[in-house]
């Protein structure tokens, strides 16, 4: 997997977040914004924190990291790569709902470690005839799909809440090192 290269590309843009070179922090997220969603989660924390330079620089990586592959190897179909990823992946997935979609996401499965994933697992009973070594039912008690899908946009809300608040840029600026 490429996540320890995603990591260290975060982790990267975090040790940048305060240098002299506002765009450095931009670059390192927007490169790992390119090779997996997740560290798009950074952008809003540029906006909300008025880091121009860095967002300028999130969004350029980012693009440019994300049409690369078209340039190197392009689709036999002429189609551009970004777009087959979100018709086949982002597309079917619904917000407060486990991923599942044909061919390319299972509701069930044990490595999606999102929260509607994880709530999934942990509210809905394994599928029959789906037991194995890998899988094991951990459900605590059955809850009806738009009872849990409440639930979890609900702690996302939350969640969401909470880093606006640790993150609001009066609350952020000027703390030591």
């Amino acid at each position: 997997s490429h996540d320890l290269v995603v990591f260290v590309l975060v982790l990267l843009s975090i040790a940048a977040w305060d240098s002299r070179r506002g765009w450095a922090a931009g670059f390192w997220g927007g490169t790992a914004a390119a090779l997996k969603a997740t560290p798009l989660l950074l952008l809003p924390l540029f906006l909300w924190e008025r880091r121009v330079a860095a967002a300028c620089a999130f969004v350029l990586a980012a693009a440019l990291g994300a049409f690369l592959p078209d340039l190197l190897f392009p689709r036999a179909d002429g189609g551009v790569w970004i777009v087959a990823w979100y018709e086949n992946f982002v597309s079917r997935v619904e917000p407060g709902a486990a991923a599942d979609a044909q061919g390319a996401w299972v509701s069930w499965n044990i490595l999606n470690q999102s929260l509607p994933g994880t709530l999934h697992r942990l509210f809905t009973s394994l599928p029959p005839g789906s037991e194995s070594v890998e899988r094991f039912d951990v459900c605590l008690v059955e809850l009806g799909p738009g009872t849990l899908r409440a639930v979890a946009l609900v702690l996302e809300a939350g969640i969401l809440a909470v880093l606006a608040l640790a993150w609001r840029p009066g609350r952020v600026r000027g703390m030591p090192e």
